[in-house]
C-alpha cells in the first residue's frame, strides 16, 4: 500500500489523504479569511498564500522566503493552495495555532521590534532567528526571565533589609561602646548570614568588639576600684579609637596606654635618696688611702 508522509512525520495512506485533499483545501480557505491570518505573521502586510507548518502561521511571499532561509529545522512550509497536499496532522497544527496564538506565544514580551513590509531580507532574517531560534520573546522564556526578576529583586530587597539591620545594630553598637557596664550582645540577632558571608563577618567583628569592651569595662571597674582605695579621682575613660586599633594591632596606642597609665593606682613613694657630705675634718677618711 502507498503511503505518504507529511513534513510534520505524520504517515498516512496515500488513497486516505487524496480523499481528504477537498475537506483540507476547505478548512484552509477558511482560516486564511480570519483577519489574524489574512495577514503575514511577520511583516503584517495583507495576503497569506504560504504556511508555516512547525510553527502554524500563516506568511506572504516574501516573508516564506525568509523562513526558508532559517533551515527546515526551525520552520517547514507550504503553500496553502494550488498543487501542494495537506495531511490531517498539519491541518490540525495550523487550526490549533494560527498567527493570533503564535503571536502571544513567540511575542509575549514588551518593547519587541516590529518588522514592517519595507525591512530587508536581512532584517527579517534576523528578527526571525531571535523569535523562533534563540526564542527570546517566547512565553515560557519571558514567564521564566519575569520570574527570576523578581527573585532576584526579593533577594536585593532582603540583603538591603539585612544591610539596613546590621548598620543599625553597629550604629548603636558604637554608641554605646564608650558606656561602662553596657552589656548588650548585638551580635547575637537573629540574622539569617548563611549566604552573606560579608554580613557574618560583620557579626563576627561586632562579637570581638564587645569581648574587646567588656574586657576594657572590667579592667575600668577595677582601676576606679584601685584609684578610690588609693586616694586617685582621675576620671578613667575608655577610648574607642584605641579599643578598635587593638582588634587589629594586639596592642593599645601609645596615647591609650598613656591614658591607661595616668589612671593606675599611685605606687608606694620610694625613701628619700641618701645624700652623702663630707665633714668638716678629713680624720674621717685618712684610713681610705689618696682620694
Amino acid at each position: 500500500m502507498a503511503t505518504w508522509k507529511s513534513l510534520l512525520g505524520g504517515v498516512y495512506p496515500r488513497d486516505l489523504i487524496q480523499g481528504l485533499e477537498k475537506k483540507h483545501n476547505e478548512a484552509l480557505r477558511k482560516m486564511l479569511l480570519e483577519p489574524c491570518n489574512s495577514h503575514c505573521a511577520e511583516c503584517g502586510v495583507r495576503g497569506t498564500s504560504w504556511a508555516s507548518v512547525s510553527l502554524g502561521v500563516f506568511l506572504c511571499e516574501q516573508c516564506v522566503d525568509v523562513h526558508r532561509a532559517l533551515g527546515t529545522d526551525i520552520s517547514k512550509t507550504k503553500a496553502c493552495m494550488g498543487v501542494a497536499v495537506w495531511g490531517p496532522d498539519e491541518v490540525e497544527r495550523m487550526q490549533a495555532l494560527g498567527n493570533a496564538k503564535a503571536q502571544d506565544l513567540f511575542l509575549a514580551a514588551d518593547n519587541i521590534p516590529v518588522l514592517n513590509s519595507s525591512a530587508s531580507k536581512e532584517d527579517r532574517v534576523n528578527h526571525c532567528l531571535k523569535k523562533y531560534r534563540l526564542c527570546l520573546w517566547k512565553a515560557s522564556n519571558v514567564q521564566t526571565m519575569q520570574s527570576s526578576c523578581k527573585t532576584m529583586e526579593q533577594d536585593e530587597n532582603r540583603k538591603t533589609s539585612v544591610n539596613d539591620t546590621v548598620d543599625a545594630l553597629l550604629e548603636e553598637f558604637l554608641h554605646d561602646f564608650n558606656t561602662a557596664g553596657t552589656c548588650k550582645r548585638l551580635s547575637t540577632c537573629k540574622l539569617d548570614c548563611r549566604n552573606d558571608p560579608a554580613k557574618q563577618e560583620a557579626l563576627d567583628w561586632i562579637a570581638d568588639c564587645e569581648k574587646t569592651r567588656d574586657s576594657h569595662v572590667q579592667t575600668e571597674q577595677s582601676i576606679k576600684t584601685s584609684n578610690v582605695a588609693n586616694g586617685c579621682t582621675t576620671c578613667h575613660e575608655i577610648d574607642i579609637d584605641a579599643i578598635l586599633g587593638s582588634l587589629f594591632s594586639g596592642d593599645l596606642s601609645p596615647d591609650a596606654e598613656r591614658k591607661e597609665a595616668a589612671c593606675l593606682p599611685n605606687p608606694t613613694p620610694l625613701p628619700p635618696p641618701v645624700r652623702l657630705s663630707r665633714q668638716e675634718s678629713d680624720t674621717l677618711w685618712e684610713n681610705f688611702g689618696t682620694w
